[in-house]
């Protein structure tokens, strides 16, 4: 019996729904980023657990940004993957954080795991030493693309010209399990 043999209501108090969060470092190296520049770097954010060939859906993504002078407002990407990317640069070396996307000279092969783009396009300063933002309604599946894996692979792409002065800023995840 699948889930679409009960009832909406049946349905939706049978989804297993958590929240995920993965901090974010690197990001405060102090120079200015310029729209479709890295913003950070790829990093696993683990999903599954003990499931064998399971997948999520990203239903929210929430940002928390802890702020030297409350100005980071400067909206961004954060690219959704299924296995590492493993950006590189002509060199051949790894990209680093402020490097134009536009640099990237990763495989096609390792963008094949790319699953989406969920964009923050509304982060407010709520104070000297916070921003937040978030996306909702996002559906987004993804399934790790080797068998037994537990993690998605994200990074950052900047969407405008901006200076981060952030220690850090959590990533926070509202997923529902398969």
């Amino acid at each position: 019996m699948g889930l679409r043999d009960y009832s909406t209501q049946e349905r939706l108090n049978k989804m297993n729904v958590e929240l995920v969060d993965r901090e974010i470092l690197g990001i405060d190296d102090g120079n200015a980023y310029l729209s479709d520049d890295l913003f950070f770097l790829p990093v696993a954010v683990p999903i599954i657990e003990n499931a064998k060939n399971s997948s999520i859906i990203i239903q929210s993504v929430a940002v928390i940004g802890q702020s030297a002078d409350g100005d980071e407002t400067g909206d961004f990407d954060i690219v959704v993957l299924s296995a590492n990317p493993g950006l590189l640069k002509a060199g051949p070396a790894l990209m680093e954080v402020n490097d134009p996307m536009s640099g990237n000279t990763t495989a096609h092969e390792f963008m094949d795991a790319f699953c989406g783009v969920i964009n923050i396009t509304n982060m407010t300063d709520v104070g000297t030493t916070s921003v937040i933002g978030s996306a909702t309604n996002i559906g987004m599946v993804v399934k790790p693309e080797v068998e037994g894996a537990i993690y998605m692979y994200i990074f950052g792409i900047a969407r405008a010209a901006a200076t981060w002065s952030s220690s850090t800023m959590t990533i926070r995840f509202g997923i529902v399990r398969d």
